[in-house]
């Protein structure tokens, strides 16, 4: 594990890390395992000051959580999503406990009946998905199995659960499919897979059957030997291609952080069919806490799209008519018109008839702009939620102040639209070029946030 001085990190956590490498590494005199204890302190800094937004609460928590290194950092889950997977765990324990409960620690198993698995993370990494879903089962990680390749990430691991109360988890270190052949026949409550997406020199890799280790190529094995199979994978992914690798799965959920997509999440069981698509954009992940059944935390859009109704090609929602049909509303200043922008787990889905069910006066711009218009105010809406202004033409747009330009379904990127019309972006006010009615019709309108 790294040797790591928790009192240096502690002290120099707001100086820059390189002059700190300056500083400290080049002394003179300095012996080799000095220079390595710097160097790996200087590591916790950087990585603390690099990654805070993934792991602010948790660093709060435990400061003297270690990172191995920053590409262990860097490719780990957002602590919010680790803790969104331990929550959607939770909903699923006391089906799963009422058969196979992980073992209380006064009372071991017998050595001729091997100790049930809770948990068991193929792929711990940094560790963080594995030290929240491991915490869902409680008993102090007894049962929680982990399995690590990597001899440095396994031993930082080690002492990572020890700082988060989990001491009975156990981290194996090794070969994960090795490990998977070894366990007995449905011995296993979860399993969980994050496949790492990076190949040879570094390239991303997107599709399961190219990651490490290949769940895909194991699925029927994976189904053999666990109750419940967690499986995370890249956020490029399309949602009906994930569904055609990983037969079995009874949810498929698309989670986002502040509207930036992150995964394609799987929950799959032996013989499972799919009950529903639920889509996720956590905005404050710190609301996420002990599962609840009847109430979903706060800080989260979630939508739960039964299957049926997620691709219900019979029915093709209302469209918006065209640009002078909106200029008369807008011309009645007591008749407000709101623009309304799927957030991006929606916008990956497309449950576009679904949505226009749960808002019934929506209506979609146009058939390939998947942006919203109604008059009525829904303030629930999961995505951004804008009130029309006007629909300028080019030579109507204000000279002065700033833009946030949005560009859907329209010829021109939102760069190309800011220097052909000589704007400057960012500000609070919104430009959007979309596309009205079933003729595609480009339009450009001006929107404020709905809710100043």
């Amino acid at each position: 594990m790294p040797q790591v001085d928790c009192d240096f990190v502690a002290a120099h956590i707001n100086d820059d890390p390189a002059r700190l490498r300056l500083s400290f590494c080049t002394r003179k005199g300095i012996t080799p395992e000095e220079r390595q204890r710097l160097e790996q302190s200087i590591l916790q800094i950087e990585c603390r000051r690099k990654y805070a937004p993934k792991f602010r609460s948790l660093l709060q928590s435990y400061p003297d959580f270690i990172f191995p290194s920053a590409l262990a950092a860097e490719q780990a889950s957002h602590y919010w999503v680790s803790r969104l997977h331990s929550y959607i765990l939770s909903a699923y324990l006391p089906s799963i406990l009422s058969t196979s409960s992980p073992p209380s620690p006064s009372s071991p198993s017998s050595p001729s009946s091997p100790a049930p698995i809770s948990i068991f993370d193929m792929t711990a990494g940094l560790g963080v998905d594995f030290i929240c879903n491991a915490s869902a089962f409680g008993n102090a990680g007894a049962g929680a199995l982990a399995a690590e390749i990597d001899p440095i990430k396994a031993a930082t691991l080690r002492h990572n659960l020890d700082l988060c109360n989990l001491a009975q988890a156990n981290v194996e270190c090794g070969d994960s499919l090795s490990l998977l052949h070894s366990l007995p026949e449905a011995g296993i409550s979860v399993i969980f897979a994050d496949p790492a997406r990076r190949g040879e020199s570094d390239r991303r890799l997107y599709d399961p059957t190219d990651c490490m280790p290949d769940v895909v190529g194991h699925w029927d094995e994976l189904l053999s030997k666990g109750r419940l199979i967690m499986v995370k994978n890249s956020p490029m992914l399309d949602p009906s291609q994930v569904l055609r690798m990983f037969p079995g799965t009874v949810r498929l959920l698309v989670v986002s952080v502040r509207n930036e997509c992150k995964e394609v999440l799987v929950l799959a069981r032996r013989g499972g069919t799919l009950e529903s698509v639920e889509t996720i954009n956590i905005i404050d992940g710190e609301c996420i806490g002990d599962y609840s059944p009847d109430t979903r935390p706060e800080g989260v859009q979630w939508c739960v799209i039964p299957a049926s109704e997620w691709h219900n090609d019979n029915c093709v929602p209302g469209y918006a008519e065209s640009a002078e049909w909106m200029e008369n509303i807008l011309n009645h200043p007591t008749r407000p018109l709101y623009l309304y922008e799927p957030n991006a787990s929606l916008m990956k889905c497309a449950p576009w008839r679904w949505l226009t069910d749960q808002y019934p006066t929506l209506l979609k711009a146009s058939p390939n702009c998947h942006l919203f218009i109604s008059a009525t105010l829904y303030s629930d809406f999961p995505g951004r939620r804008l009130r029309i202004t006007s629909l300028p033409g080019r030579r109507d747009l204000p000279k002065s102040g700033r833009f946030n330009i949005v560009s859907r379904n329209h010829p021109l990127a939102p760069e190309a639209l800011a220097r052909k019309m000589h704007l400057r972006m960012g500000g609070d006010r919104f430009l959007y070029a979309l596309t009205l009615g079933r003729a595609e019709q480009p339009t450009l309108l001006l929107a404020d946030p709905a809710d100043s």
